[in-house]
């Protein structure tokens, strides 16, 4: 009796199924970019920045937008538009097959992950026309993020600057994959180089972000097989004083100690 409820069920939520529309849920419109073909390629990027919030007093739904432009980002982008042009305009690099793109603008995490969400859900007609691949994002947390939904869809994601030794492990990002080396090839260089100049003895200073936090993780590793004695290592963000004055007066009580300072370009760093 209970094998036949169930099969029961699962005819009824099949028929129910395929009497329903596929469409598109959540906050769309990311979209800055297209260009249609036989094959499309999502992009995710942050192409402004400055985000600004509106609570609206908390009596009507808040909202956020950006105000700046992301230069670097922006130029990702043309790339990614300038060398798709190129590979349709060379007739013998895929014959019959034209490339096309999709390129989502996400402002702040959040809306990153709700971008790559729009990428793979199709257009705002329907679920069609999904992409084939997505490339993206220049932040090794959001690239991890972003894999976790490309994954089980079995979409291959490329970053051009997630360089994270953790989102090598392909039993976790199994269809991640980048075109820059991972960190851990920086951690050994940076670990020999202590190594060459005899240099035994230093402390970390690094920004509260998993690239900077998987980054002196690897190194206190490498340090250690090497007898690099790592004194300590402190975290830092500029919207905490109290992490700052820590850092000054560690810095200034400690003499003849070599620092090592590891932080992602993107984020804000000490002055």
């Amino acid at each position: 009796m209970g094998w036949i409820t169930i099969i029961l069920f699962t005819l009824l939520a099949r028929t129910k199924s395929e009497n329903q529309t596929c469409r598109v849920i959540g906050q769309t419109g990311f979209m800055e970019f297209s260009k249609e073909g036989d094959l499309i390629i999502g992009g995710v990027f942050a192409l402004t920045s400055t985000r600004k919030l509106i609570d609206n007093d908390y009596q009507a739904l808040p909202y956020s937008y950006c105000r700046k432009w992301n230069d670097r980002e922006l130029k990702f982008a043309r790339t990614l538009i300038f060398t798709v042009d190129e590979i349709n305009r060379d007739t013998k690099l895929l014959p019959g097959v034209s490339l096309g793109y999709r390129l989502y603008n996400g402002c702040g995490s959040e809306n990153l992950i709700r971008a790559a969400i729009e990428a793979v859900s199709g257009d705002s007609k329907g679920c069609t026309a999904q992409i084939q691949a997505l490339l993206g994002h220049s932040s090794s947390g959001i690239s991890e993020d972003i894999n976790n939904i490309l994954s089980p869809l079995s979409i291959p994601q490329i970053s051009h600057l997630s360089t994270c030794a953790c989102l090598s492990d392909k039993k976790l990002y199994p269809t991640f994959f980048r075109t820059v080396p991972s960190d851990r090839f920086q951690v050994m260089g940076l670990v020999q180089l202590m190594k060459y100049f005899d240099w035994r003895w230093v402390g970390i200073i690094h920004s509260m972000q998993m690239y900077s936090e998987e980054g002196t993780a690897e190194f206190v590793e490498e340090a250690l097989k090497e007898g690099i004695c790592v004194e300590y290592k402190l975290p830092y963000t500029n919207t905490s004083k109290k992490k700052m004055n820590t850092i000054i007066e560690t810095l200034l009580s400690v003499k003849h100690l070599y620092y090592v300072y590891w932080h992602r370009r993107s984020e804000d760093s000490l002055q």
